[in-house]
């Protein structure tokens, strides 16, 4: 809820038992542990996202990307503006949840993709992309920079969050090396009593950036492609 006004719910339609998604054996003796499943949590740094497009909405004409959505609630939040919101998330069960979560809420100005940023691509680009506690991969920093860098408009904006990766200042340069700027902040959320903390960035292409790139903003839509 935003300071000085009246608060806005949104429902979130989550796993009751995540524990149960885990594979215990495999974590003792698979040669590759598998990823656990993280898409069944609100991460902190999703709630500071939710928080601050609360403070400041998305105009109704925005069209905006949830990337590495997990349960939705940043776009959420975000479609409730009235923004066109494409839910993206390399696991399908998450956009099961996402579905049925604006469904209850009475939202249908949104889609999902199922989408790995690390080798696909989308015919389309965003005026705001939304990115919460995805940075923990070092091996994907690269391609989450290109990806982040192709699907932006010309004038748009990344909010990212990161919380726990001490080298995702890595990433953060690599977008700096592209012509971004960082406006970063602080952000405090109360997750079961506690403050936590997690580290806002705010992306923009400076102006002379763009005149240098000579970038012409894209409005097309289609499916996934490989890249």
């Amino acid at each position: 809820t935003a300071a000085g006004k009246p608060p806005i719910m949104v429902e979130l339609c989550t796993v009751a038992s995540p524990e149960e998604l885990v594979d215990r054996a495999a974590l003792l003796s698979a040669r590759r542990v598998p990823e656990p499943p993280y898409w069944t949590l609100v991460w902190t740094g999703a709630r500071a996202l939710a928080r601050a497009l609360l403070e400041t909405p998305p105009p109704s004409s925005a069209r905006i990307l949830d990337l590495g959505c997990g349960l939705g609630l940043c776009g959420l939040v975000a479609a409730r503006s009235g923004a066109h919101t494409v839910f993206a998330d390399k696991i399908p069960e998450c956009l099961d949840f996402v579905s049925a979560s604006a469904a209850r809420a009475g939202i249908d100005n949104y889609e999902t993709r199922v989408l790995d940023f690390t080798c696909d691509s989308l015919d389309r680009r965003f005026d705001l992309i939304l990115a919460a506690d995805i940075v923990y991969e070092p091996a994907d920093y690269e391609p989450l920079v290109s990806f982040l860098d192709r699907h932006l408009n010309d004038n748009g904006s990344i909010w990212l969050t990161e919380t726990l990766r001490a080298d995702a200042k890595l990433m953060l340069a690599s977008l700096a090396v592209r012509g971004f700027s960082d406006q970063c902040e602080a952000s405090w959320v109360l997750e079961e009593g506690r403050r936590e903390r997690t580290w806002l960035h705010r992306l923009r292409r400076p102006q002379s950036s763009l005149d240098a790139r000579g970038l012409k903003t894209s409005t097309r839509s289609g499916p996934l492609r490989r890249v």
